[in-house]
């Protein structure tokens, strides 16, 4: 089964003649858990506050393995595009996390 999820909203700003007031931004993401693992994939994307056109895009991939009911190991792969009036300034990070709830 998939679980699908969206999020949207309005951050609000004091603007100059250059940078936004209303920076709109949204989330789609699935998950898709299957046995004691699950794939997440998330789409983003925000108006960059500093400009006027720039947009903010990122995409994120993760492997989610249950360990316990309790503990969960992490796996992902993020691509965020900082500034789309900007060539070249794309972050790519891999990472590995844990998490515990107490």
């Amino acid at each position: 089964m998939v679980h699908p999820y969206f999020l949207a909203g309005v951050d609000h700003y004091v603007a100059t003649a250059k940078t936004r007031e209303d920076v709109k931004w949204w989330l789609v993401g699935a998950n898709v858990p299957f046995g004691a693992n699950a794939v997440v994939l998330n789409l983003m994307q925000r108006d960059v506050q500093s400009t006027l056109v720039g947009e903010r895009k990122r995409v994120q991939l993760a492997f989610i393995h249950k360990m316990s009911r309790r503990m969960e190991l992490h796996a992902f792969i993020d691509r965020d595009g900082i500034d789309s009036e900007k060539s070249g300034v794309a972050v790519r990070t891999i990472g590995l996390g844990m998490r515990h709830d107490f």
